[in-house]
């Protein structure tokens, strides 16, 4: 799936599964905009690659909900990603194995990527919110350029989990 342009939606802006295994990939280039979830992505067996490098904002649920991806989910993101109801997330995972990349661009609200090994590198952009990274042996990386100021809390949740920290101007 790839979007461009405006995308409004009065629900999901995407909402995409697959229900035998396989990939799902969704490359958003767009201004989308939903009052439910801006992607929500369901493979029962499979992965999901997520790709943003435009603008997702969800006025009532998450940003991104990879919840109920069994095989894992890789997210990367140079765009901007708002979440702006308090109890959802800009980014929410489940008990999969979560891959975030951040380069850029802003993510606004908290971010919840749920139990599983996960992962989280953010390179560049702005943090603002917490993230949880929930039960696992999780790794959290801050590196470059990115702005952590407006970013109170990096929690790894239950198990081994490590946050690197190198080189934040």
């Amino acid at each position: 799936i790839t979007t461009t342009g405006t995308l409004t939606a009065g629900e999901e802006g995407i909402d995409a599964a697959i229900d035998d295994g396989g990939l799902l990939t969704v490359n958003n280039a767009a201004r989308l905009t939903a009052t439910g979830t801006g992607i929500l992505a369901s493979v029962d067996g499979g992965t999901t690659i997520i790709n943003n490098t435009g603008s997702i904002t969800s006025n009532g649920s998450d940003g991104i909900n990879v919840a109920n991806v069994s095989g894992g989910s890789t997210i990367t993101n140079s765009g901007d990603i708002t979440a702006t109801t308090t109890d959802k997330y800009v980014i929410a995972g489940g008990d999969a194995v979560e891959t975030v990349t951040t380069t850029a661009g802003t993510l606004t609200g908290n971010t919840d990527l749920g139990a599983g090994n996960d992962s989280f590198t953010a390179s560049g952009g702005t943090l603002i919110g917490n993230t949880l990274m929930g039960d696992g042996d999780d790794v959290t990386t801050l590196t470059g350029t990115v702005d952590v100021t407006a970013a109170p809390q990096f929690d790894g949740g239950v198990g081994t989990d490590v946050l690197n920290v190198d080189g934040l101007a």
